[in-house]
């Protein structure tokens, strides 16, 4: 996300901020660091783990907020008790000096924020490695206040709208839980399932047992961007009817008895939420190509003709319905956005920064490990993730990024390649248990010895075939 990266550059050259950088690669923010913690693939729990035994250990956390905000500190210190940071140390291959210095500056700095992204979106316990970035910021007192924040850095634009907006099979719009809808069910006059709805890895094994005879997908390509991708074109070939809606006809559209042609945002008026949860209005620059339609008129014809009347006649009437029920968007309306947009929630009609820390329940999550299995000999952990300003595989559609980047490659470090026989650009063959992709090759100092690197935006080389439910896959590599 370059917008952000060039903020933190900005504030470690011209104002005297501190950064620590944690990746199992070579990354462009290297360069402005203090540190740099390069972890083995997959140990990022017990990284974030280890620094904070380090905090506890010794007294630095911030006791006054924890006292005054925090529960549950006793169990947290509990749950660390079994661990240690030597162990940490020999599990992520980084050093316990660096995990003690980064610790110390994270909690003795008055401020400070931390950002994560893609490693922690695709771990195998992603949800508990969240947790525990929470469990740091609370721990140090980085929430609620200016200069503080835990920052997730999502390559898609609008995951943050989607997500107010209950895009989740067991929350309703706003986060709000399932037994609380009946103001949802007032306004739209009618009954909402009292069950959670099912995730996309639960739909998958629905259709396979026939229990699902029609989806309807909308902007997401399963044949890209899901695990196992073989196993989801061949559940799609026993759905008895299957729609997409999207803006260019992808792998799953092909598959489609139906598609629904999109508008893209340059075609059409609407909101969207950044991951700062700033509300801003967009308008449409051009016409509509052919008979493409905004999603919401797409959604809302839809629901017409199965029977709901949705009659909305403007972006405007939906925000409107989005304030009367999401609770962090109440007082926000489509003209008060202006040019710059509005952070949810309100503060006595104005933006708010920062959540108000009377506006949340705050309590530290007890921890439970996984440990990652190093690579058997000969392996190699591969890894995938974002380059050359693409986003997933969207921008594979657009010029300017293609200029970059526009065929799928492997990155190998140059000692590996001198071992194994490797030039630049020959073609190498990787594969794992779940399946074998190849490209060619790039001698690279940006991957450690042990690790290759291939991104995933392009078609000839489809990742999600290799790497499944993990943030890297152990493979074999063989020169094609």
């Amino acid at each position: 996300m370059p917008p952000a990266s060039l903020k933190i550059m900005k504030a470690t050259r011209f104002h005297g901020a501190k950064l620590f950088v944690a990746n199992p690669i070579s990354t462009k923010l290297e360069k402005f660091s203090n540190l740099d913690l390069r972890y083995r693939p997959g140990t990022e729990l017990f990284l974030i783990t280890g620094i904070i035994k380090a905090i506890i250990e010794n007294g630095w956390e911030n006791q006054d907020f924890i006292k005054e905000n925090v529960s549950n500190f006793k169990n947290l210190k509990k749950s660390l008790k079994s661990i240690t940071i030597q162990k940490i140390a020999e599990t992520t291959s980084v050093p316990a000096e660096k995990i003690i210095t980064t610790a110390e500056n994270i909690a003795k700095k008055e401020t400070g924020c931390i950002v994560f992204g893609y490693n922690v979106f695709t771990h195998a316990q992603a949800k508990e490695v969240v947790a525990n970035l929470v469990n740091l910021a609370l721990l140090t007192g980085k929430v609620g206040r200016k200069g503080c924040g835990l920052i997730p850095v999502i390559t898609k634009n609008n995951c943050q709208g989607m997500l107010d907006m209950g895009v989740m099979p067991d929350l309703l719009p706003g986060y709000q839980k399932l037994e609380d809808r009946k103001a949802f069910e007032k306004l739209w006059g009618k009954s909402l399932p009292k069950k959670p709805g099912k995730t996309a890895e639960e739909m998958l094994t629905a259709i396979e047992k026939g229990e699902i005879k029609a989806l309807y997908i909308m902007g997401c390509n399963p044949l890209m961007d899901f695990p196992e991708p073989d196993r989801w074109a061949e559940a799609l070939e026993k759905l008895e009817w299957l729609t997409v809606q999207d803006v260019f006809q992808t792998e799953v559209a092909e598959k489609a008895h139906y598609v629904f042609p999109a508008a893209t945002f340059a075609e059409k008026e609407g909101t969207f939420t950044n991951g700062e949860r700033r509300v801003q209005k967009f308008t449409a620059a051009i016409e509509p190509y052919r008979n493409a339609l905004p999603d919401w008129k797409i959604i809302q014809n839809l629901s017409q003709l199965l029977g709901y009347d949705m009659n909305y006649s403007h972006p405007s009437e939906i925000m409107e319905e989005i304030a009367s029920l999401i609770p962090q968007y109440k007082g926000l309306t489509y003209e008060k956005l202006g040019r710059k947009g509005i952070q949810w929630p309100l503060q006595d009609g104005e933006d708010s920064p920062y959540i108000p820390l009377k506006d949340l329940k705050l309590s530290f999550s007890s921890l439970t490990f996984q440990e990652p299995k190093k690579v058997n000999s000969g392996k190699f952990y591969m890894l995938t993730g974002t380059t050359f300003f693409h986003s997933g595989t969207l921008s594979t559609y657009a010029q300017g990024p293609n200029i970059l980047g526009n065929k799928a490659w492997v990155e190998v470090n140059e000692e590996d390649a001198k071992s194994i026989g490797l030039n630049e650009g020959d073609n190498l063959n990787i594969s794992s248990a779940n399946g074998s992709i190849s490209a060619p090759v790039k001698i690279s100092s940006v991957v450690p010895r042990g690790v290759i690197f291939v991104p995933y935006h392009f078609r000839e080389a489809k990742v999600n075939k290799v790497i499944s439910r993990k943030n890297y896959a152990e493979v074999a590599i063989t020169k094609g």
